[in-house]
């Protein structure tokens, strides 16, 4: 006797159009785009974000075809005697 838990799939993974199927011809949307940039491009990129974020950028490396980017915690609003800045 066959188990009933061995005849169930999750959902999606049925025959035919479901949950998780596109229709013959249609191209499924799933996951994050790829499209090339430069190199300069990503690391100004890079640089706006970490900053944003409240990180400081210290260096940015290019050895040998590998950029190494050189990041630190920034002082998040603290002023150099340890009191908070006000905004």
């Amino acid at each position: 006797m066959r188990s009933r838990w061995s005849r169930r799939r999750p959902l999606g993974q049925g025959r035919g159009k479901g949950p998780g199927r596109a229709a013959s011809g249609e191209k499924s949307a799933k996951g994050p785009k790829h499209y090339k940039v430069k190199a300069d491009h990503a690391i100004v990129v890079t640089r706006q974000v970490l900053v944003k974020q409240g990180w400081a950028v210290e260096r940015v490396d290019d050895k040998d075809g590998v950029i190494t980017v050189w990041y630190y915690r920034g002082n998040m609003g603290m002023a150099a005697d340890g009191a908070r800045c006000r905004r």
